[in-house]
């Protein structure tokens, strides 16, 4: 990352729109040199976030069944470059952006990594498709919530990743609830999403993606770092993936862990979403002495399966088996970075 000043002031000035909220009535990718830009700096950590959520989907054993994607608001062309690669089915991609520079940039990319797909852009797909959303919730206006909607009723299946802030996670849910389609994650349950309540208004969905162990090695990610005030070890994300055809039925007692977990002397707190909503629980170094010091090392569990008593964790189970602490850092704490 040998930039010049020039070019890490437009890094900046992409940071502080991202971090605005506002929403976008026009395009920023004004040209191929700020699409390479972001393609080698913030869109790898989109690519992060991305290969965090397809693991979660490789664990449930469950793909797309269409031919065709889609990649609305596409960008960089990160998103769709991460699907194409994940699932081999697709024979045709469509990418649409506000921008045609953006469309040809994220063209140009996704030949070069999956040349056996047909590579379309500026055009709706007519057949079935899977619809790919990444990092748009938080740009859309009312207008653009409804011309979103139009595409969403569309798609036979959705895979959708967003930053994990606070508000970017809540506007997810809003949509998760407002399709009623089958889950597959990272829900376990058909039922409302149970952040709205009142009682859970400090609660947000939200997880955390782990960079690979070189980044914390290399210097070029140490002034990416330095140079954007950015934490390389926390990235937050939230996720949504639908799929019409799926089976409605899931597993009740399947529990997964959200958001942060605070870890004191003596046990460990978790929030774990089910079935019958959110829960806050407690896992006690004398109950899982091994447990308890994962936790403290940095692990965050994903699917559980539990019995408590008095929100005390008495019987534990972990789905996805319990990988070695991450070597870099104490673990996510507090609402993540946004980029």
């Amino acid at each position: 990352m040998k930039f010049s000043y020039q070019q890490w002031q437009k890094l900046r000035g992409l940071r502080k729109f991202f971090l605005s909220g506002e929403p976008n009535h026009r395009s920023y990718w004004d040209s191929e040199e700020i699409l390479a830009l972001y393609d080698q700096t913030f869109a790898v950590r989109i690519g992060w976030r991305w290969d965090a959520a397809i693991r979660q989907l490789q664990f449930l054993k469950w793909q797309p069944t269409e031919k065709t994607l889609l990649d609305w608001g596409c960008g960089s062309g990160m998103a769709s470059r991460k699907v194409l690669a994940a699932f081999a089915q697709f024979e045709n991609a469509f990418l649409i952006d506000l921008s045609p520079v953006a469309e040809g940039y994220a063209a140009s990319m996704a030949k070069a990594e999956s040349p056996a797909t047909s590579i379309r852009t500026g055009i709706l797909p007519e057949e079935p498709f899977c619809l790919v959303l990444s990092h748009v919730v938080g740009e859309l206006d009312e207008a653009g919530e409804q011309h979103l909607a139009q595409i969403v009723a569309r798609a036979s299946s959705l895979i959708w990743v967003e930053p994990g802030s606070y508000t970017v996670s809540r506007k997810l849910g809003t949509w998760r609830d407002r399709l009623d389609w089958p889950v597959i994650a990272p829900c376990t349950h058909r039922q409302s999403c149970p952040i709205p309540a009142p009682k859970n208004r400090h609660h947000w969905c939200h997880f955390f993606a782990q960079p690979p162990p070189e980044t914390f090695m290399s210097a070029d990610w140490a002034e990416f770092a330095k140079q954007m005030e950015i934490d390389l070890s926390t990235l937050a994300f939230s996720y949504l993936v639908l799929d019409r055809s799926a089976p409605p039925s899931r597993t009740p007692e399947i529990a997964r862990n959200i958001g942060s977990i605070r870890v004191y002397k003596a046990f460990a707190k978790l929030q774990l979403c089910d079935a019958s909503g959110l829960h806050a629980v407690e896992v006690t170094k004398r109950d899982f002495p091994a447990i308890w010091r994962a936790l403290r090392k940095g692990w965050t569990p994903d699917l559980v399966q539990v019995e408590t008593e008095a929100n005390r964790i008495t019987k534990w189970h972990d789905l996805a088996g319990a990988p070695p602490p991450p070597p870099h850092g104490t673990g996510p704490v507090g609402r993540g970075a946004a980029l």
